[in-house]
């Protein structure tokens, strides 16, 4: 089991120290095709100055690959099967390497010293990592950080890498064959995931009854209805499920854009009304605002404003939530627990988007494949290994 894991970590370690050149940040004469960097940003908070250094392997796609980086990925982390107690003591790891790099590239500024040992350092740090790590969880670590960068860049994108170029040393034809069948596949894909996208959130509408559903088409419009059928079911943002709902906040906010007050015919005294309220808001409650924001508009005002308002929820959210505890979901006049019941719902729904959508992905790794010969394919398997996406 030793012999096994010093190969393994002997080959992963090799592979990064291939690709460690020694570009910094800071110094971009130097050799511009290394992967190793150093960058360093400077804050200004209430204390005064900060500055804060990251060390890193990167490759020219951007794909950060150095062991600290992969394993900060949930994804990866999940993939290599990594506990946390072995997380922990890698961090405390990193944390005393931060340390030493730091020491040495404060005394390579100030001496103009060689930065060097800031990457010998560096790599040593690697190894230590990859020692508190099972031989199995190494290959699977290497086979995930694959998997994630064919995922986000594309095959033929990640094959054509300087780094894998080096392993796998695809010829130009190759590499032109590969690009353009990937190219034609992802304008297919876009259509395709669109498509899936639209469908999931008919399905979502569905769920709901004829008198929502109308409340929807009159609330958001004829336009306004398709693009909340093309919008995403969830986004990045964080769910506003069990927070405070401020809906009236975000109209009067809406109303500070010149353009908007343009677009509905926002008079200046309407205007100078409305910021009074805004002073206000905090110390009333969101019926009282909508009852004094009802008084101040227009009906037809009022109507595009909180239809602009709730497209721009629905983009900045997704559907789900915004239909579920959202501006939209406020007109539904849902019942106690349906906002539970349609959130869990769309959740489900997500998951069945996804796996769709990852299925669809795979067909980019079988149109592409067949441009390699047999010999170079099983060389590209034996090092990516199971390349198709998967539905975590």
């Amino acid at each position: 089991m030793g012999v096994h894991r010093s190969i393994v970590v002997f080959v992963f370690l090799f592979l990064l120290a291939v690709n460690a050149g020694s570009t910094f940040a800071q110094d971009p004469g130097e050799d511009e095709k290394g992967d190793f960097t150093v960058t360093t940003s400077v804050s200004l908070g209430l204390s005064g100055l900060t500055t804060s250094t990251d060390y890193k392997l990167v490759d020219e796609l951007g794909f950060e690959y150095d062991v600290i980086s992969l394993l900060r990925n949930q994804k990866v982390k999940e993939m290599t099967g990594i506990e946390e107690s072995q997380m922990d003591r890698i961090d405390d790891l990193w944390t005393e390497a931060t340390r030493k790099m730091n020491s040495k590239f404060v005394e390579s500024v100030v001496i103009e010293q060689d930065k060097s040992e800031i990457k010998r350092l560096f790599l040593e740090s690697q190894e230590q990592m990859l020692e508190l790590l099972e031989p199995d969880q190494i290959e699977r670590l290497q086979q995930a950080s694959h998997h994630v960068a064919i995922e986000r860049y594309g095959i033929a994108n990640y094959l054509a890498s300087n780094r894998m170029q080096a392993e796998i040393e695809l010829s130009d034809g190759q590499l032109k064959s590969l690009r353009d069948a990937e190219s034609k596949f992802n304008t297919d894909y876009r259509n395709r995931v669109r498509s899936l996208i639209v469908k999931a959130n008919e399905t979502l509408l569905e769920s709901l009854t004829d008198f929502q559903r109308k409340t929807i088409r009159e609330s958001l419009g004829k336009s306004g209805l398709e693009d909340f059928k093309k919008a995403k079911l969830f986004t990045s943002a964080n769910s506003i499920k069990g927070k405070p709902i401020r809906n009236q906040s975000r109209l009067i906010g809406l109303t500070r854009r010149s353009r908007i007050r343009s677009d509905l015919g926002i008079e200046r005294s309407q205007y100078e009304s409305i910021m009074d309220l805004s002073r206000l808001a905090k110390t009333i409650s969101e019926a009282d605002v909508a009852s004094r924001l009802k008084e101040i508009l227009h009906p037809e005002q009022l109507h595009e404003l909180e239809r602009v308002a709730a497209l721009e929820q629905v983009g900045r959210l997704g559907t789900v939530d915004s239909l579920s505890y959202g501006m939209i979901g406020q007109k539904l006049d849902l019942k106690p627990g349906e906002s539970e019941e349609l959130f869990a719902m769309g959740e489900q729904i997500q998951h069945e988007l996804l796996a769709a959508s990852n299925e669809e992905k795979s067909k980019s790794i079988k149109e592409t494949m067949p441009f390699l010969s047999d010999e170079m394919r099983d060389r590209v398997v034996s090092i990516v290994g199971d390349v198709e996406p998967s539905t975590r």
